[in-house]
């Protein structure tokens, strides 16, 4: 397998999946976007709307890690020993994000957040009706 492309360009493209993730959580529904005008087409469809719905930042994350983890194979440098270490900065990384919205999360909105069980299994059921 030859490398066609540099680890500057996989940040770059995780960068423009950084901005696509942005853009989906800020612009997600037509009802959240308050003031904003926006560019209507029409069939009374948004431009927003069709922003949104291209962005799919999850898949580029996913094809880079693949990419990421087939170079590392074909360099025969993919084994438990050399992966371990990135498991556990992950691991890390997320239990400091955690520790640091979650007080945020409470002192901003304390009634609802970090919320109950019972709140989390009606949200459940919401989502699923």
């Amino acid at each position: 397998m030859q490398n066609n492309i540099s680890r500057t360009e996989t940040d770059i493209l995780k960068g423009v999946a950084i901005i696509m993730m942005l853009w989906l959580h800020l612009f997600l529904k037509e009802s959240d976007i308050g003031n904003y005008s926006d560019l209507h087409f029409s069939n009374g469809l948004s431009l927003s709307y069709y922003l949104t719905r291209l962005c799919t930042p999850v898949s580029f994350f996913l094809i880079l890690s693949g990419y990421g983890l087939a170079y590392l194979y074909n360099e025969n440098r993919l084994s438990p020993r050399t992966q371990l270490p990135r498991l556990l900065k992950l691991y890390i990384h997320y239990w400091w994000v955690l520790l640091v919205f979650v007080p945020i999360g409470v002192f901003v909105k304390p009634e609802h957040y970090p919320g109950s069980l019972t709140d989390f299994f009606a949200q459940c059921v919401i989502l699923e009706a």
